[in-house]
């Protein structure tokens, strides 16, 4: 996965960003009505458990070995803690006092801190077009964000839970993105999700009171947390990761700024959360930020010399 990636999105790419931004953006909605009867706890351990167990059947059926070369124990060890343990446990305890479509807001804030991190510590520099689609994204992000930065006397646990949550998703990421894994991608990310859920089954085992009973759980929060552990755990983490491997880190992440815009109009569809001009500007933004980013670069033209030998290639 530490090839170099192509600035050029490849309509591969494009598709895959369309159906991470749909799915995760519908996830954040799904998982706040789940969460109303299942525990975090109950609930992320399942979603890692599905997950482990689809990313690796995923792997078999596709003829890949199931093996990590030893020498990547360690990081494998590393980004399972960000990627899977960190990412779940601080989503799903900030979404307890933080509606879900301001959550995906707050958790989509992971692209700043993938460009950061990037300008810090790898050689990616985003040119000046995708810089324009960052301030784009961002201000979407920001006008959203602006009525809660005067609530959050009332709920800062919450708020800091979805950005820590957010900042170990892009440290993952990184890591993710700069290892020669050799490996499978579906195997990659199985494993990364089984090391990551250990911690999260064992909190859950240890920590809660008692088993959720299927009687004490709704057919709607029940419905919502069979999509949970499903296409986001499966589809949506091998999609991005995907799109990690075809694209710059920095890229890759500005991809899925849209993501929160599906999350917070979909909350208001199914949850009844308000989407007022603030929501309407932030989509605008958005939609802009995506243009940018998505906007394949010129090729230059070819010399005469170069046109003229064209024909006798291949």
């Amino acid at each position: 996965m530490s090839r170099p990636a192509s600035h050029d999105v490849t309509p591969l790419a494009l598709c895959l960003m369309a159906g991470v931004t749909l799915f995760w953006g519908l996830n954040w909605p799904l998982m706040k009505l789940a969460l109303a009867d299942v525990p975090p706890w109950a609930f992320r351990a399942a979603c890692v458990a599905c997950g482990a167990v689809g990313l690796l059947t995923m792997a078999k059926m596709g003829g890949h070995a199931l093996t990590i070369p030893r020498r990547l124990w360690p990081m494998l060890l590393l980004t399972g803690l960000l990627n899977i343990t960190g990412w779940h446990l601080f989503t799903a305890f900030g979404l307890l006092s933080v509606g879900g479509g301001r959550a995906s807001i707050l958790a989509f804030t992971q692209p700043i801190w993938v460009t950061l991190f990037s300008l810090i510590y790898l050689s990616e520099r985003p040119t000046q077009r995708h810089w324009l689609g960052l301030a784009c994204g961002m201000a979407g992000m920001l006008v959203l964000l602006v009525p809660d930065l005067t609530r959050l006397g009332g709920e800062p646990l919450g708020t800091l839970l979805i950005l820590c949550g957010a900042v170990s998703w892009a440290s993952g990421t990184l890591l993710t993105k700069v290892t020669d894994w050799d490996t499978p991608l579906f195997t990659l990310l199985g494993w990364q999700m089984t090391i990551g859920g250990l911690p999260i089954i064992l909190g859950w085992i240890v920590i809660e009171d008692a088993w959720l009973r299927p009687q004490d759980v709704g057919l709607l929060p029940a419905l919502a947390t069979l999509y949970a552990v499903s296409i986001p755990m499966v589809f949506c983490y091998w999609a991005f990761f995907r799109i990690v491997q075809l694209l710059p880190a920095s890229i890759a992440s500005l991809s899925v700024l849209a993501t929160p815009v599906v999350g917070l109009f979909s909350a208001a569809l199914l949850l009844g959360e308000p989407v007022g001009l603030g929501e309407v500007a932030a989509l605008v933004l958005v939609m802009l930020a995506l243009f940018f980013v998505l906007r394949p670069a010129r090729a230059p033209a070819p010399a005469p010399a170069e046109a003229a030998e064209l024909p006798s290639q291949g």
